[in-house]
């Protein structure tokens, strides 16, 4: 018996906003953990749950978190952007990637929270933009 495996969707919402030329205009890291250097722009994708949206695991709607940061030197304009810009991609992301289907995106969140545990070059914490979104993907 083939097992049918829901979507590694975090791996696939990371590849498709590196891919998007809007997204790839302002940062070429998209990450799932802060990175090691923090000099540039970057987006930490978090998949905070996947519910099963079908009742026999085939349809799943992911909740994830999108941390929009600045650099040191950007503030909230650069951030804002930033989310504007993963915001505005995800909501065009229907469609096939990787072999697994988006078959619907809403947004349901989009603050400025600062990270207080990450410093600009003021001393003051770095600006970023939190976008929230629920995902349906399936295989």
């Amino acid at each position: 018996m083939t097992l049918t495996l829901v979507p590694y969707a975090q791996k696939v919402i990371s590849d498709y906003l590196r891919s998007h030329s809007a997204v790839a205009a302002l940062t070429s890291r998209v990450v799932s953990k802060r990175p090691s250097t923090t000099g540039s722009t970057w987006v930490q994708v978090t998949q905070i749950d996947g519910r099963d949206a079908s009742s026999f695991d085939h349809l799943i709607d992911f909740a994830f978190q999108f941390d929009c940061y600045a650099d040191p030197d950007g503030g909230l304009p650069q951030a804002n952007l930033l989310g504007r810009t993963v915001r505005a991609a995800l909501v065009q992301a229907f469609g096939t990637h990787d072999g697994v289907v988006i078959s619907g995106v809403v947004i349901t969140g989009d603050r400025p929270l600062p990270d207080p545990d990450l410093k600009d070059r003021d001393g003051n914490p770095r600006d970023r933009q939190i976008i929230d979104a629920t995902i349906w993907m399936h295989s």
